[in-house]
């Protein structure tokens, strides 16, 4: 393949730039699940005097996640070693391999502080990340239904936290802003250790969920409403735009011959993750209140819904279609720009039917399950629902 050629002509590109900064996609998912974790519990505790049923508020997360989880990983190992053949397709694979020795990590969702080195199914750091943030999230929203001094103050410790220790870390151990080492002036820290290190920790990623149920927190106060005059409404989607092309153009020149200074990079990776989250917050703010326009109309289209009902099970396994075709080619893959934009598509729509399946198989009978023995229909309701039929 031709990787390393065609990386140095695209990161030349001013458009690329978006691709190359994409893992801010990643805090985006962060705030989404921050939020609706603080709205949901908030409202669930006003309904009923502010108790909330603690078993189920960790188990369905649990459950939400983890049987579809574990039986990909399963399949993952046992039969992936059977699914192609050629000269690129390898008599060992770590993503793979490693799970024999650390599919234990990734069941107590620890895989991110524990046998870093020994990723079993790499994409999953993610899960780790959120299982670990929502254990914790208890510490905001709760004092928040109390107090919302208690909860201001209770978010600004986790804010500084995840503001404080990642800076350091950079300053410590010369890490880079971006996922190149050589956007860093001196001799930055290699990739892996980045990875490893810094980029799939807990307290260097907290901030956009945080951000996020600080959002949910807002909408729950409002109940949903926010009346604003159409100049505040531009200003903030103008700040949100800005800051948030800041933050995936800003880096053009460190990728490009001009690194930057290592208190630099500290200060970027101090409060990226949590600019780029005020950023969505507002996108999500703004559309849920009505202040959102035509991006609402986008966002709200329904024909996403179903789609939308599909990205954990391809989180899971987009990257098992990335390795079945490439890993089954018998010419290495040629990098240009066509290539990757039909490479990209094809992946999409294989791995869109491949979710379809597994999400079939193995992701709604537990969550039919799930209703089955904790949430059952009433008999009233069952009356009604038979009246209904007949």
């Amino acid at each position: 393949m031709n990787t390393g050629p065609y990386l140095q002509e695209v990161i030349k590109r001013w458009s690329f730039q978006a691709i190359l900064n994409a893992t801010v996609s990643v805090d985006t998912f962060f705030v989404l699940s921050g939020l609706l974790v603080a709205y949901l519990s908030l409202k669930e505790m006003k309904k009923n005097s502010g108790k909330i049923n603690w078993f189920m508020f960790f188990f369905h997360r649990f459950w939400r996640l983890t049987p579809a989880y574990m039986l990909v990983i399963m399949v993952y190992v046992c039969l992936s070693p059977y699914w192609g053949e050629g000269p690129f397709w390898p008599s060992a694979n770590p993503d793979r391999d490693n799970c024999e020795s650390s599919w234990w990590a990734n069941l107590l969702y620890i895989n991110n502080l524990a046998n870093t080195d020994k990723q079993c199914l790499a994409q999953s750091w993610y899960l780790a990340n959120d299982m670990q943030f929502y254990i914790l999230s208890p510490l905001i929203f709760v004092p928040f239904y109390f107090s919302p001094i208690f909860g201001a103050v209770s978010s600004i410790i986790f804010l500084l936290i995840t503001a404080i220790v990642p800076g350091a870390l950079t300053m410590k151990d010369h890490f880079p802003p971006g996922l190149l080492p050589n956007t860093v002036q001196g001799n930055a820290t290699n990739q892996m250790d980045f990875m490893n290190d810094f980029y799939i920790k807990p307290y260097n990623r907290m901030g956009p969920y945080v951000v996020g149920m600080l959002a949910g927190y807002f909408l729950y106060r409002t109940d949903c409403r926010l009346r604003i005059s159409k100049i505040v409404n531009l200003s903030l989607w103008a700040l949100a735009t800005g800051c948030a092309l800041a933050l995936l153009y800003g880096l053009y020149d460190a990728y490009n011959g001009h690194p930057v200074t290592l208190p630099v990079s500290a200060f970027y990776n101090a409060i990226n993750r949590q600019v780029w989250g005020a950023c969505v917050a507002w996108v999500v703010i703004a559309c849920v209140t009505g202040n959102g326009g035509f991006v609402n109309t986008i966002l709200s289209w329904s024909a996403l819904v179903p789609l939308s009902r599909l990205t954990y099970c391809i989180y899971l396994l987009h990257i098992m279609m990335m390795e079945l075709y490439l890993l089954n080619l018998n010419t290495a893959f040629y990098m240009d720009d066509l290539n990757v934009v039909m490479f990209f598509l094809g992946i999409l729509v294989v791995s869109y039917m491949a979710a379809t399946v597994t999400s079939l198989a193995f992701e709604t009978p537990f969550m039919v399950l799930e209703k089955v023995l904790f949430h059952p229909t009433p008999k009233d309701d069952k009356k009604e629902i038979e009246a209904d039929q007949k």
